[in-house]
């Protein structure tokens, strides 16, 4: 071992001008393994990236099939997610109409000047109102209120009547109103 030392040594102080080619040879290959070392983990990224996407892509797909299996009267020319969404905020929580009445009743209860002025509940349609009061910023009230209670408020038309602002609005056993 002592003499393949002696005979190769690391660092050579004897080696001549024309060993200086080797060198940058020697330097290349450095370079290219510091290109590689910076290379590869956006390489690795990429991969990951697609990786997820093609993940992504499939729970998509399968999400879609499940809901076309559960809604079959959805048509082809609607996005599956946003009618099987749809559907959800309308249907009637467990245990009827009743519960939810009795949230949009204690909701309205908390917003001053805020009335009732109709309700409807049947199984296709959930239930709907129509709720007045006095300012825009109510309906969040409103809204906080009933989701107090896991149930959704979805606002379907809000327009300004003789100074009182008057919505209709659904409220479902959905999952409330996000951003996807």
């Amino acid at each position: 071992m002592l003499i393949a030392a002696a005979l190769n040594p690391p660092v050579n102080l004897l080696q001549s001008a024309g060993d200086q080619d080797q060198d940058w040879r020697r330097w290349r290959l450095v370079g290219g393994l510091a290109a590689a070392v910076l290379i590869l983990p956006v390489i690795g990224a990429a991969a990951l990236a697609a990786r997820d996407d093609l993940a992504a892509r499939d729970l998509r797909q399968r999400s879609e099939a499940a809901i076309a299996a559960a809604f079959t009267d959805i048509p082809a020319t609607a996005d599956p997610v946003a009618e099987a969404r749809r559907r959800i905020a309308m249907a009637l929580p467990a245990g009827g109409a009743a519960p939810a009445a009795a949230a949009l009743f204690a909701a309205v209860e908390t917003v001053p000047g805020a009335e009732l002025d109709s309700l409807s509940a049947d199984s296709v349609g959930g239930v709907r109102a129509t709720v007045s009061y006095a300012a825009f910023q109510d309906l969040e009230t409103l809204k906080a209120g009933v989701e107090a209670t896991g149930l959704t408020l979805t606002d379907t038309s809000t327009l300004e009547d003789n100074g009182r602002v008057v919505s209709d609005v659904m409220v479902g056993a959905g999952l409330p109103e996000s951003g996807s």
